[in-house]
């Protein structure tokens, strides 16, 4: 009925293409990503921390060859103790193994799409979490490696640097266990406002816990004894 000319027309026309995308179904993995990523973010009252991690599953279950895909649902499950603390979130693994389980996810990431710098940092705060500080170090170097811009490696040279500086309860253990009370009292005040329903007031709690802990490993260990004690309330 209408010449070949004429179709190629309607197929370039914005409105018609605009009407496609809005009426076509969604890519079944794009949309548990996207869903994840809507879950998981923490100030959203949409904030549902096990079904973020159940639609990364499923989406790393339809493309299995995602760097992005297993980045995320390895951040995901590394977050699980923080999420515990100052969001009060459920993981259906024990905290403890957070680490140990997001581990895989982001040496995958990293095999698949090695010029994604996001998933070098991650798995080099779970060695540091596990107390595998020269595996730590070993990522960082890496990441360096990378042909990355200027800022990210900025990033892992002042990590890699932190990681390289004598554990402040070799130099100070008296000022170590200082920072360990101060910290927990961050973190203490963070569950407070918590479960007063004030996250964003929570997550300031959260960021001076960071600043004032006095090691990665320690503070992963006191996330998630806090966190499993919020769980088993």
């Amino acid at each position: 009925m209408f010449g070949g000319s004429f179709k190629e027309a309607v197929k370039r026309d914005p409105l018609v293409r605009l009407f496609r995308k809005v009426t076509s179904a969604p890519d079944p993995a794009e949309w548990n990503y996207k869903q994840g990523k809507k879950r998981l973010d923490y100030r959203s009252d949409r904030f549902d921390y096990s079904l973020a991690v159940a639609h990364f599953k499923e989406a790393v279950k339809l493309v299995p060859q995602s760097g992005l895909f297993h980045a995320s649902l390895g951040e995901a499950i590394l977050s699980a103790p923080t999420m515990a603390v100052f969001r009060g979130a459920r993981a259906e693994f024990s905290l403890s193994r957070a680490a140990e389980l997001a581990l895989p996810e982001l040496q995958k990431a990293i095999r698949l799409e090695p010029a994604y710098a996001w998933p070098y940092y991650l798995l080099a705060v779970c060695y540091e979490y596990l107390g595998q500080m020269d595996k730590a170090k070993q990522v960082c170097r890496q990441g360096l490696a990378q042909a990355f811009p200027a800022d990210v490696k900025n990033l892992f040279e002042t990590y890699l640097k932190a990681l390289e500086t004598p554990s402040i309860y070799e130099r100070e253990p008296e000022k170590a266990r200082q920072l360990e009370d101060e910290c927990l009292g961050h973190l203490r005040k963070a569950m407070a406002l918590r479960d007063a329903r004030k996250y964003r007031e929570a997550e300031k709690e959260l960021e001076a816990a960071s600043k004032t802990s006095p090691g990665g490993a320690w503070l992963y260990a006191t996330l998630c004894r806090l966190g499993t004690e919020r769980a088993g309330a």
